[in-house]
């Protein structure tokens, strides 16, 4: 089977290509040594690599004689190889397709190997634990052969002008909250984008979560909301208070907004990333959101390991695949007692890090009036990409509102 799972033709001509014109080498932004089957040619490209990297054409008499060098000219089967690979090359016109179809190959290899040692386990392994080895699994087959170039600045400021005529047009690439204050001063969520929400235990983190997601759903955005603490009934309980209507009619008026809740309840990290993975194909979504990461499994040796772990995989997914992702997060004891600063993220401070923005979420324990009661602070602790600043809001029966505001959305 394995046999199968290999190109040797392409490789042969790959290499050709590369030795008939050096400057075709430039096309190559993914291929490594590792992708070829042939160890001869894991030799002679990696030889290619090397003269590139030191500035040298990499001609067939240069190849000749790095190999020489190194003492594996005879390995490959002498220079006669090398000549056998130029001849019937005319042009490396289709390069970037031969690089293409010996990475999807290698691919194929990988998970024909990988599998084969999962299977053994898939009577006794818990089921959960063996999905989330495959997922992660996947995702180290796809991510391990991506190689991003340095890209210009006339590909930069395209791109960047495409985003700005979408803004300018009305058609925002950026997610907005809702909450009005804030969303003048925020610029919104991107694509790649990780925001964590952190506060104590009943500050209406949940609550508030639910209202930028309201806000979102409503202007026909899909979210997707990965619930490990609450059941979906309970999440659509709190949905009906953001409508301000009464049971029978909220339901109806709630049915068809694209808001897609997983409540599961299995938070191992592999797991919640296939199945948000199946969810962002299927509808297209454009903000997840996790609630909450002290609920998250991984691996570590301490549970700071563990959530660093857990917190890169989330911003790698989020660039990876284009979206944005919410993650709420619980305060240490000394930040639930007081008022929160980043020192105070739960179990590690690589949610710092890792995140493009952070929010801290406050409302006064000992509150003397009513007005205070219903107060509550917003603090953008984080912003990688502008100011910092808090933010006042109103928390009334059960749902947030802009601040000396009777209607939410304005």
């Amino acid at each position: 089977m394995l046999e199968k799972l290999k190109d040797i033709l392409t490789e042969r001509e790959l290499l050709g290509k590369l030795l008939f014109n050096p400057d075709s080498f430039a096309r190559l932004d993914r291929l490594q040594d590792k992708h070829f089957a042939d160890p001869k040619h894991r030799v002679i490209y990696s030889a290619i690599v090397g003269l590139n990297t030191e500035g040298k054409i990499p001609d067939e008499l240069a190849v000749i004689d790095c190999l020489k060098k190194s003492g594996d000219l005879e390995r490959i089967g002498g220079a006669y190889y090398l000549t056998g690979l130029i001849e019937g090359i005319v042009s490396p016109a289709t390069i970037s397709q031969d690089e293409s179809r010996l990475i999807e190959f290698w691919q194929r290899r990988e998970l024909y190997t990988r599998l084969g040692q999962l299977l053994p386990r898939l009577e006794q392994a818990d089921l959960s634990e063996i999905k989330a080895e495959v997922f992660t699994m996947l995702e180290s087959v796809e991510t391990s052969n991506k190689h991003r170039d340095f890209r210009n600045l006339t590909d930069i400021a395209s791109e960047f002008l495409t985003d700005y005529d979408k803004r300018q047009a009305g058609n925002e690439v950026s997610l907005k909250t809702g909450f009005k204050d804030f969303d003048k001063f925020f610029e919104g969520l991107k694509p790649g984008d990780l925001m964590y929400l952190a506060g104590a235990t009943s500050s209406g983190k949940t609550a508030f979560a639910l209202g930028v997601c309201y806000n979102l759903v409503r202007a026909e955005i899909p979210v997707a909301y990965i619930s490990l603490e609450m059941s979906g009934n309970q999440l659509f309980a709190r949905l009906i208070l953001e409508t301000g209507k009464e049971i029978i009619p909220a339901t109806s008026y709630l049915a068809n907004y694209p808001l897609y809740i997983d409540d599961s309840g299995d938070g191992n990290i592999g797991s919640v990333l296939s199945r948000t993975s199946l969810l962002i194909k299927r509808y297209k979504i454009r903000l997840v959101v996790i609630d909450h990461l002290q609920l998250v499994t991984g691996k570590g040796e301490t549970r700071n390991q563990e959530l660093t772990a857990i917190s890169g995989s989330i911003k790698r997914f989020a660039v990876r695949n284009q979206i944005a992702v919410l993650g709420l997060s619980q305060l240490n004891r000394k930040g639930a007692d007081d008022i929160p600063k980043l020192e105070h993220l739960r179990d590690s401070g690589a949610l710092e890090q890792d995140a493009d923005y952070v929010l801290l979420l406050h409302r006064p324990r000992y509150a003397k009036t009513e007005a205070e009661r219903n107060t509550a602070y917003l603090d953008l602790a984080k912003n990688r990409h502008g100011k910092t600043g808090q933010f006042k809001l109103t928390f009334l029966d059960g749902t947030f509102r802009n601040y000396e505001d009777d209607k939410k959305y304005v």
